[in-house]
């Protein structure tokens, strides 16, 4: 369920605005979730190699005849889908919801979806449920009062999360 809020809270903040920074969005989500670095959940699924390699060659930043760089944030939103579970072999939940975040801004700007992004792509099974037994309530509301700084529209989640963890 905190996968799929972060997917659709990050898509609502660029649907709503979409020059909205991602950064100032995910930077307090992330300090919440560096508590959780130290606990690893398996390794990712692998990627289809052909999907990855097309991906990783599009162009995620540009450079003018002036020496000025500028991302193109649909295509690096893209690409972290894909590149961040191959930094690391491991599985952390802060990791997981980073691509989620990316996977959000770029269906967010792009009104686009790929079939590698959901969330049993990326994990196992067995992974899930580990994850599951430490999303509590207070790390789930905690979340979503930083995510509701940035999108109001998402209050509804206070429902959902008091409906998951009756």
């Amino acid at each position: 369920m905190l996968f799929h809020m972060i997917v659709l809270s990050s898509k609502q903040l660029r649907v709503e605005n979409k020059k909205a920074s991602g950064l100032a969005f995910w930077k307090p989500i992330k300090n919440i979730l560096q508590q959780y670095d130290t606990t690893t959940y398996g390794n990712w699924k692998k990627m289809n190699q052909k999907n990855y390699n097309t991906i990783m060659l599009l162009p995620e930043k540009t450079v003018n005849g002036y020496g000025k760089e500028t991302v193109n944030e649909q295509n690096h939103f893209l690409i972290q889908t894909v590149r961040l579970p191959t930094e690391s072999n491991d599985i952390t939940l802060r990791k997981l919801l980073q691509i989620a975040l990316n996977i959000g801004q770029f269906i967010g700007i792009s009104d686009e979806t790929y079939s590698w992004m959901y969330l049993e792509k990326y994990v196992k099974t067995d992974s899930i449920k580990k994850m599951d037994k430490i999303i509590t309530k207070d790390l789930m509301e905690s979340i979503l009062t930083e995510i509701l700084q940035f999108v109001p529209t998402m209050r509804f989640y206070i429902e959902v999360i008091n409906e998951h963890f009756k």
